[in-house]
Parts: C-alpha cells; sequence; structure tokens
C-alpha cells in the first residue's frame, strides 16, 4: 500500500484532511476491486474481438462519454458547490429541480441525438444500432453521474463505492454468459451489457438518496444552471479535445488503425479518467470545497506535489499501457515508443485535470477561466491532430496527444497564477 506524506501540521490541524483520507480509503477498495474487474473486461475485449471491432467498440463508447456531457449539463460540479451553501430545508429544492430538469434534459437530447444517427454514424464509420446504443448509454450513465453527485453531498462514498462495484460485476457477469455460454461475440452485445450494468447502478445509488421534502423552483434552476452552463462548456470542450483524436483517425484512416490505437490510447485512457473521476475527485472535491483553508494554501501544497504526481502517473500509465498490450495476444505488438508517448500524455493530463478541478473554489470566476483556457486555443489543438494525423497516421494522433496536454498545463499554469496573482493584488 502507498502512503504519502502529508504536513503533520496540516493533518493536525484539519479534521477534514482525515476525513479526506478515510473516505478516499473506502471508496478507493470498492473501486479498485470494480477497476480490476474492469480491466479484465478490457482484456477479454481485446482477445475475442478483431482490432477491427475493437475500435468500433471503443468508438461508441467514447461517443457516449461525448454525449452525456450536454445532458449532465454540468449540474455534477455546479450543485457540489451549491448545496454546501444552501440551508437544510432548501436542499430538497435543489435536489427536485435538479432531477426534473435532468429528466427533460434526457428525453429532450435522446431525441435529438437519434435524429442525427444517419450523419453521425457514416461520419465515423460506424452502424447505426452502435450509434442508437451510444446515445443509451449516455442516458444512462447521466442517471449515475447526477445521482451520484448527491450522495457525494451527503459523503455517502461507502455506497457509491459498493455500487460501482456490484455494476462491475453484473457487467462482467454477463461478459462471461454472453462469450463463453452462449457463444456471442459482438460489438453491439457488448454496448448492451453496458447498458444494463449503467441502469443498475442507478438503481442502487438512487434509493440512497435523501428524497426528503423535494421541490422544484424555476429561481433555483437558473441559479444552478447559470453556473452549471459554464462548466458544461468547459468538460465538453476539453472532452471532445480528448476524444477528437479517435474520431479524426476513423475518419482518415481505416477500422484496423483506430483498433490498434484505442488499444494503446483509448483503453488506458479511459481507466486513467476512471480513477481520476471516480476515486480522487469523488473525494477530492467535496472535501476541498468544505475545508476551511485558505485558497493559497490550497494551491501551494498542490503545486508542491506537480512533479512527484506526474512521474508516478508516467511510469504507472506506461506500465498498464504494455501489460494491456500483452494480454491482448498476438495480435497486437508491444511498441514502446507508443507505449511513451500514451505514458506522457496521460501524465501531462493529470496535471491539468488536476489543477483545473481546483477552480471549483472559485466559483463562478473560476468557471470562466476554466472556459476561457480551453476555448481560446480549442481550434489550433484540433487542427493539430487532424494535421498530425493526415500526415503520419495513428503515430502522428499519438503524437498530438502530449503534444496538445502540455500546452493546456502551460496554459492553465500561467493563467491560474495571473489569476491568483491579480485576486491577492485586488485584495
Amino acid at each position: 500500500m502507498f502512503s504519502f506524506k502529508l504536513e503533520k501540521s496540516l493533518i493536525k490541524g484539519n479534521s477534514s484532511i482525515r476525513t479526506f483520507l478515510r473516505q478516499l480509503s473506502i471508496l478507493f477498495g470498492c473501486r479498485s476491486i470494480g477497476i480490476i474487474i474492469g480491466i479484465f473486461i478490457t482484456i477479454l475485449n481485446g482477445r475475442v474481438l478483431t482490432v477491427e471491432d475493437m475500435g468500433q467498440f471503443n468508438l461508441a463508447i467514447n461517443l457516449s462519454n461525448v454525449l452525456v456531457i450536454p445532458l449532465v449539463f454540468g449540474t455534477n460540479t455546479s450543485v457540489l458547490k451549491i448545496l454546501p451553501e444552501t440551508r437544510e430545508n432548501q436542499k430538497g429544492t435543489v435536489i427536485g429541480t435538479v432531477f426534473l430538469c435532468n429528466g427533460l434534459m434526457c428525453i429532450l437530447g435522446g431525441i435529438l441525438f437519434c435524429s442525427f444517427s444517419f450523419w453521425g454514424s457514416g461520419l465515423l464509420k460506424i452502424s447505426s444500432m452502435s450509434w442508437y446504443l451510444a446515445v443509451i448509454i449516455a442516458i444512462a450513465s447521466n442517471l449515475c453521474i447526477v445521482t451520484e453527485t448527491f450522495l457525494k453531498h451527503q459523503q455517502d462514498f461507502k455506497n457509491i463505492g459498493l455500487g460501482k462495484l456490484i455494476s462491475s460485476i453484473v457487467l462482467l457477469l454477463a461478459y462471461l454468459i454472453g462469450v463463453y455460454y452462449l457463444k456471442l461475440v459482438d460489438v453491439k452485445l457488448f454496448l448492451v451489457f453496458n447498458v444494463i450494468s449503467q441502469l443498475i447502478l442507478f438503481l442502487i445509488l438512487v434509493v440512497k438518496v435523501d428524497f426528503h421534502q423535494i421541490h422544484f423552483s424555476l429561481k433555483v434552476a437558473k441559479d444552478i444552471y447559470s453556473l452549471s452552463v459554464l462548466y458544461m462548456l468547459s468538460w465538453l470542450l476539453s472532452t471532445f479535445l480528448y476524444n477528437a483524436d479517435i474520431y479524426i483517425l476513423a475518419y482518415l484512416s481505416d477500422h484496423y488503425e483506430v483498433g490498434v490505437y484505442s488499444a494503446y490510447q483509448v483503453n488506458v485512457r479511459n481507466y486513467f479518467s476512471i480513477f481520476y473521476h471516480d476515486v480522487f475527485a469523488a473525494v477530492f472535491l467535496p472535501t476541498i470545497l468544505s475545508m476551511k483553508i485558505k485558497k493559497d494554501e490550497i494551491y501551494r501544497n498542490v503545486n508542491k506535489w506537480i512533479p512527484a504526481i506526474f512521474g508516478i502517473i508516467v511510469m504507472g500509465t506506461a506500465a498498464v499501457c504494455s501489460l494491456f498490450i500483452i494480454s491482448y495476444g498476438k495480435q497486437y505488438e508491444l511498441n514502446f515508443l507508443y507505449v511513451a508517448l500514451v505514458a506522457l500524455g496521460i501524465g501531462f493530463q493529470s496535471i491539468f485535470f488536476l489543477i483545473n478541478s481546483i477552480l471549483v473554489i472559485e466559483g463562478m470566476e473560476g468557471a470562466k477561466l476554466s472556459l476561457a483556457i480551453m476555448s481560446k486555443p480549442f481550434p489550433f489543438l484540433v487542427a493539430n491532430i487532424f494535421l498530425l494525423t493526415y500526415l503520419f497516421g495513428k503515430i502522428g494522433t499519438l503524437i498530438a496527444f502530449p503534444v496538445n496536454q502540455l500546452i493546456l498545463v502551460i496554459l492553465l499554469l500561467y493563467k491560474t497564477r495571473r489569476y491568483r496573482e491579480g485576486d491577492t493584488n485586488g485584495c
């Protein structure tokens, strides 16, 4: 077990740190088992699916990761900011308002996304059925994300971890029955398994939410969504940028190249995202928002750990990526250049995610800053992926990822420092 040496004075002086470590350990245990199960499923996919089908499956899953964002609409972040500042007798109004609005978003968004199936599936070279299933997965994931947000505020991390563990076990059983008992190996069937897993998770989580005295308020909806739209746009830009590589490669290349690229880059990146959002940020964000530590101290402590975090992430990613490729079997060749590029990209991405998440403590100004950092260089970053992919194929796509992430990290560090200096001078 890894142990992190924290400043003793900080631990003794703030019980929130101890709560953070205790809650993180509970969630970490459940999610670690769930991630191990997920890794086994990913390896199973790599061994039973062809390289081409592996690419198709990952295209659909990554499409759902983008489509879920306008459905959630940033409420997963804004609610965590608003609820701690809301009186106890008004929290039911926040919960009721978000659930009702989110339900409407699911209906309208589902209809809109499905109407684009012919155009979208042709552009990405996937079947219309895979497109529809990606939309359904996005809706189910959205329900889980919104429900989980309320449990995070309730600090019910135990049930979040257990719910995700149970859904992972159900997904594994579905795969084993489908592959070894029914002898069915099909991309669309595997996507259906993911839909079932997400719906089971939602049912487990929703019964744990405190629905006491819930109401709808138009004023509360305006307050939440006026802040949420900024988080949503920033999240949409960042996620689209992180997934644009596989979409561009699918458009410019063939299914085989997409399959090889997704085996190296996409699978590892997805597990990093799961670990960050489901294990670390799940406890980190609610904890720092409830702490009484000064902002400058939070930034200072995070900046101090950046080099160590980057090194650990890079080495860990390289090891995981190599093990994945070896585990997939002979249809994939281990290429250490590909592994190095993936590891560097994930390392830079981890630093960007970490610093960007801290901007939540700045409220509306932090949301605007985060959106500006993503939106201004966005056309250049997408063009960079397209150009390098067009010129060099999948190796160009692999190079574009760490380059773009490094640019974002530099911009974020620079802009955050300028913002903090201006904030301090203003005080």
